[in-house]
C-alpha cells in the first residue's frame, strides 16, 4: 500500500487518536447517567418482586445475564456499583480494554435482565462500548494522529450504518411522499414535549423536515466517505446531525438515544478540525504527527486472530442489517455463523419510526379498589382515579423506561408480561398502606386514540390486566 493510500484510507476509515479520548469520555458519562437513570428502579425493573419476576424471563440465546442469577435489590445495587467503578476507570483512562470490556459485559447483562425498558439509544450504546475494546482510547497528547486499524473502520461504519439502514427501513409513503412521518411522531403525546407539540401548528414546517431527515439519513453517511472535500464534507455532515439529534431531544423524550448518536459523532471528525479547535480553546498547536497509526505499539493493537475475528464481525454486522430490510426482527432466523455476532450483540436493526411512526397515542391508568371503598390511581402516585385526559400526557409516564416498558407491554409478544404488572403495583402500595386504605382489586387501562384517522380521533378505553 503506498503512503497515498494508506493516508486516504486514514482519513475515510481511522478515528484521530483525539476524537477517541473525546468518545471514551463521553461513553464513561453515559454508562454513569444510565446507571443513576435506572438506579431508583432497580426494585421495579430487576429484582424477582418487580414488574418482570424470573418465572417469567426468557433470556434469549447466546444473551447472558449476571443480573437474572440475582433476585434481591441489594445484589442488584452492588452490580451497579461494580459498573459504576468500571466505568470510573473509563473516565480516567485508567486500564481502559478492561474498563470498556466491564462496561460492556455488565451493561449487556443488565439490558438482558429486562429487555421490555430498552430503546435504540441503549442497544447503540452497547455497540459503541463492544467496538470501543480494542482500539486505543487511552491514547493521550495533542499530536495529530489517526488510528487506523479493522476496528476503527467497523466503529466508524457502524455509526453511519445506523442512518444508512434506518432510512431504507422507511418505506412508508408518510416518510418518502405525503411528508407527514415527523407531523405524525410529534403527535403521540407520550412521547412528543411541550415544544413538540407547539411545533404541530407548523405542519408544513415539519413535511420540510420529514423529507430533510430522510434524505439526509440516506445520503449523509455515504458522502462522508467521498474522499474528495471531505473535511468540509464531514464538517457539514456533523452539524446537520448534530442538530437533528437536538431537535429530538428538544421535542421528544427518547432517553439515551440522542446523545448516545451525537457522540457517535466525534468519531467522524477531521484532524484538521480537530486542530481548528484544539488552537481556538488556547490548548496550543497540535504536534506534527505520522497522519496513519496503524497499531504503535503491541498495546494498542489486538493480535492478528483477533482482527479476523473484528473483520469477520463488520462484515456480519453489514450483512445483518441487509437481511433485517423489509422483514420483522422476530422473522431473522440465526445460523450458526451469526453465534459470534450474538454474543458480542452486535445483532441491530435500525426501525427508528420505521415504516411509518406509531400513531397510537394515550397513557395507562390502574384503576385500584381500596377496602374502603376508595378508588385511587397507582400508576399516577395513588391520587383519586379518573379517566379525564390529563394535561399533560408525558408526564404520567415515571420516566422514559417506564413509558418504554409500559408500551412494549401493549405489543401481542409481551402480553404474557402484563400480569406482573398489577401484581407489583399491588405489592408497592400495600407495603406502605394497611386496614381500609390496602387494595381489594385493581384493574390496568390504556386510554388511547389513532392518530392516523385524523384530528380528534375517538378515545378508546382497553382493559389491559387485572388483578
Amino acid at each position: 500500500m503506498t503512503n497515498s493510500h494508506k493516508a486516504t484510507g486514514a482519513r475515510l476509515l481511522g478515528i484521530d487518536t483525539r476524537a477517541l479520548g473525546i468518545f471514551r469520555v463521553g461513553l464513561a458519562l453515559l454508562v454513569l447517567g444510565d446507571l443513576c437513570g435506572r438506579w431508583a428502579d432497580i426494585s421495579g425493573f430487576y429484582t424477582d418482586g418487580g414488574v418482570l419476576p424470573l418465572s417469567l424471563l426468557q433470556v434469549p440465546r447466546f444473551r447472558f445475564s449476571v443480573h437474572a442469577m440475582l433476585a434481591g435489590a441489594r445484589a442488584e445495587e452492588v452490580l451497579f456499583l461494580v459498573a459504576a467503578i468500571f466505568a470510573l476507570m473509563l473516565l480516567a483512562g485508567f486500564w481502559t480494554r478492561i474498563a470498556a470490556f466491564g462496561s460492556w459485559f455488565l451493561l449487556a447483562s443488565l439490558d438482558a435482565r429486562n429487555p421490555l425498558v430498552l430503546n435504540h439509544g441503549d442497544e447503540l450504546l452497547k455497540i459503541f462500548l463492544f467496538w470501543s475494546i480494542f482500539l486505543p482510547l487511552s491514547s493521550r497528547g495533542g499530536s495529530r494522529r489517526r488510528h487506523l486499524s479493522v476496528f476503527a473502520a467497523a466503529l466508524t461504519i457502524q455509526m453511519c450504518a445506523v442512518y444508512f439502514f434506518g432510512a431504507l427501513l422507511k418505506t412508508d409513503s408518510a416518510w418518502r411522499v405525503s411528508g407527514t412521518a415527523v407531523y405524525s411522531a410529534l403527535s403521540l403525546e407520550q412521547l412528543s414535549t411541550g415544544l413538540g407539540r407547539e411545533l404541530l401548528n407548523w405542519p408544513g414546517l415539519l413535511r420540510i423536515t420529514t423529507f430533510f431527515v430522510y434524505y439526509l439519513e440516506l445520503l449523509g453517511p455515504l458522502l462522508i466517505f467521498v474522499p474528495w472535500g471531505n473535511r468540509r464534507i464531514r464538517e457539514i455532515a456533523i452539524v446537520l446531525f448534530v442538530a437533528v439529534h437536538l431537535g429530538i431531544a428538544a421535542t421528544m423524550n427518547l432517553g439515551l438515544f440522542p446523545w448516545v448518536s451525537i457522540l457517535g459523532w466525534v468519531l467522524i471528525l477531521p484532524s484538521e478540525t480537530l486542530d481548528a479547535i484544539q488552537r481556538v480553546l488556547g490548548w496550543g498547536a497540535p504536534a506534527a504527527g505520522s497522519g496513519a497509526l496503524e497499531g504503535g505499539n503491541g498495546s494498542e493493537t489486538p493480535n492478528l486472530a483477533i482482527q479476523i475475528l473484528g473483520a469477520y464481525l463488520l462484515v456480519a454486522v453489514l450483512i445483518w442489517n441487509v437481511r433485517t430490510l423489509g422483514t420483522n426482527a422476530a422473522e431473522i432466523a440465526p445460523g450458526p455463523l451469526d453465534a459470534p455476532l450474538l454474543v458480542a450483540q452486535l445483532d441491530q436493526r435500525w426501525n427508528m419510526f420505521a415504516p411509518f411512526p406509531n400513531y397510537v397515542s394515550g397513557w395507562f391508568a390502574a384503576q385500584a379498589v381500596l377496602a374502603d371503598g376508595s378508588q385511587v390511581d397507582l400508576l399516577n402516585s395513588g391520587r383519586p382515579f379518573s379517566f379525564k385526559r390529563p394535561d399533560d400526557v408525558a408526564a404520567t409516564y415515571a420516566d422514559f423506561r417506564w413509558r418504554k416498558y409500559l408500551t412494549n407491554l401493549g405489543r401481542p409478544q409481551f402480553e404474557r408480561y402484563r400480569q406482573a404488572l398489577p401484581a407489583f403495583l399491588i405489592r408497592q402500595w400495600d407495603g406502605s398502606h394497611s386496614g381500609a386504605q390496602r387494595v381489594e382489586r385493581l384493574t390496568v387501562y390504556l386510554v388511547w386514540q389513532n392518530m392516523s384517522l385524523g384530528e380528534n380521533p375517538p378515545v378508546t378505553t382497553t382493559v389491559f390486566a387485572t388483578h
